[in-house]
């Protein structure tokens, strides 16, 4: 892997740096350096977003403090790129800096791809300290079948508002219905 790490951080050819990258997408980058992360900046929007994807595979601090200071940029393409950055780099605390950046997104696309990463970072920390930004995305998601994935991990968490998941037994009635139907039965039952 060493090998092909070198000549991905030699080339200058996009094609080659995609192909190289590409090995990259399931395994983790030998090193983190400054010339892997130069790539974040490559005037190539496909060797851009296959920079991501191979440092969203590793885990390292450097690579989290990259992704915190993505959150605060302006441009909604570096914020998506940071949610992805902490799919395996988040740690407690980043709730609040993950809820704010996610209130300034101006594009759709960028918001739901944000929200794919944001669903695999609740899955893999567990944190429920996410559950507001999770809220925001069953609110706010552009793309209804996320927005059921979001609600699931919530009712999971048992963080999910009453008012939400009343309307939503409409919105997503094959998964949501079972779940509202018992906290129905729980909330109509005489307390003891």
């Amino acid at each position: 892997m060493r090998q092909f790490y070198d000549h991905l951080l030699r080339s200058n050819d996009a094609e080659k740096q995609l192909r190289y990258l590409a090995i990259f997408n399931r395994r983790p980058l030998p090193k983190i350096d400054s010339e892997i992360i130069a790539l974040l900046d490559s005037p190539e929007t496909k060797v851009r977003r296959a920079t991501v994807i191979a440092l969203s595979i590793t885990a390292s601090p450097i690579i989290r403090e990259i992704a915190i200071k993505l959150l605060n940029r302006e441009e909604d393409e570096l914020r998506e790129y940071a949610f992805a950055l902490l799919i395996n780099n988040y740690k407690e605390g980043d709730n609040s800096k993950i809820e704010l950046a996610l209130t300034r997104f101006t594009e759709k696309k960028h918001l739901h791809c944000a929200g794919i990463s944001l669903k695999e970072i609740a899955e893999n920390s567990k944190d429920t300290a996410l559950a507001p930004a999770l809220l925001f995305l069953v609110v706010n998601g552009p793309d209804p079948f996320c927005r059921e994935d979001f609600l699931e991990i919530l009712l999971k968490w048992q963080k999910c508002p009453e008012a939400i998941l009343y309307e939503a037994q409409w919105d997503f009635y094959k998964r949501v219905l079972p779940f509202y139907c018992i906290f129905s039965a729980k909330s109509n039952q005489p307390s003891a």
